[in-house]
């Protein structure tokens, strides 16, 4: 896996975390992490000069983005922890903006040369994700102090909180829990702070919090009776197969979730049934069905996003490309998945507002 933000790169194989960071002049410094168990994911922080890590045993890991020194770890989920996250990274975000006296407190001016530390507030508010169908948040002393701890703060089950398990009796695909795949934190304006979570059973779940004008088909997070807590005021909307007023084109594992280049709104998904789709996230909330929508001719084992470009046909005045990597599918039905990996480009006819196309071409 690899990720990165500027000037930092982080990469994770099996226990170990390497982190690259690139000078200005082209010099660098390597930084090690060796974790516990299989690496699952990695997220980077700039903000705070972060690094989130998090392994098969269910343990996460907050790492300094340059050093890769342990500034927070915890024992968040009993199995597999599919991803870490700050809660609201649009709070962090306007409260580590670099001040005018003394050196810049974001990611991006940090060097190999540099000493300055980030500025970081003294706890934080973590989302953690696991594969049994959990969703924990916690309040995290951000401390070198072995002995500061995580502090559970509320737990939700997605097997009670989705209303595709509510009305999942007679489903077709019920026997596809919602597993929790994948997961993509984004934020819109620089003020709204969004969760996508991609699912076992082919859903996907967005999170954010409820704005002047809640989400026309959005239900609060995580039941109507919660008045606090950290996610009071949120609001969310599922997409699932069997759900007829909001259907998902993907039937199986959503294990991809990426942005899309160029359009901050919206993000992308991709299943291993060979599905892929777009999302606006600033219309979701309102009417929950996907911008763009391909079939692959492989399993969808890893995908980037390339972004949106003038259509070369007909059917739209865009569309989406992709680079798509997998089995193909009819050999995997075939053989059991054993089938050599092919990388193919897909693209997709991008479903717009009237006039939309035209403003942002």
């Amino acid at each position: 896996m690899l990720y990165a933000a500027e000037d930092i790169a982080a990469t994770g194989n099996s226990r170990v975390v390497t982190v690259l960071l690139r000078g200005s002049t082209g010099e660098s410094k390597h930084s090690k992490y060796e974790a516990d168990d299989e690496i699952s994911k990695l997220s980077l922080i700039p903000a705070l000069g972060l690094v989130a890590a998090t392994d098969d045993s269910g343990r996460v890991a907050l790492l300094d983005d340059g050093t890769l020194a342990t500034v927070a770890s915890w024992d968040a989920h009993e199995h597999v922890c599919a991803g870490a996250a700050l809660l609201n990274a649009a709070q962090i975000a306007a409260s580590s903006q670099p001040s005018n006296r003394g050196g810049s407190s974001n990611a991006k001016s940090r060097t190999p040369q540099s000493t300055a530390p980030v500025r970081r507030p003294k706890t934080v508010d973590v989302v953690t994700l696991g594969v049994d169908y959990t969703i924990l948040t916690w309040k995290v002393p951000l401390s070198s102090n072995s002995s500061a701890t995580a502090t559970l703060t509320s737990q939700v089950n997605l097997l009670s909180a989705l209303p595709s398990q509510r009305s999942a009796s007679g489903s077709s695909t019920s026997y596809n829990p919602p597993l929790i795949m994948s997961h993509l934190s984004t934020v819109l304006s620089g003020t709204t702070p969004y969760h996508v979570l991609g699912l076992g059973s082919g859903g996907l779940l967005f999170l954010r919090p409820r704005g002047r004008r809640p989400g026309k088909r959005a239900f609060a997070w995580p039941t109507a009776a919660t008045r606090s807590g950290p996610w009071h005021g949120w609001e969310a909307v599922e997409v699932h197969p069997d759900l007829a007023d909001a259907v998902s084109p993907h039937r199986y594992f959503v294990e991809q979730l990426m942005p899309v280049p160029g359009s901050p709104t919206r993000i992308a998904s991709g299943c291993s049934d060979g599905t892929l789709a777009v999302w606006d996230l600033a219309r979701v909330f309102d009417a929950p069905a996907p911008v763009a929508t391909a079939v692959a001719p492989v399993k969808v084992s890893a995908a980037v996003c390339l972004g949106v470009y003038p259509a070369v046909t007909e059917a739209a005045e865009r569309e989406v490309w992709w680079i798509v990597s997998g089995p193909a599918v009819e050999q995997q039905q075939r053989d059991g998945g054993l089938s050599s990996c092919a990388m193919v480009m897909v693209t997709a006819p991008l479903r717009e507002e009237e006039g939309e196309g035209k403003k942002k071409a």
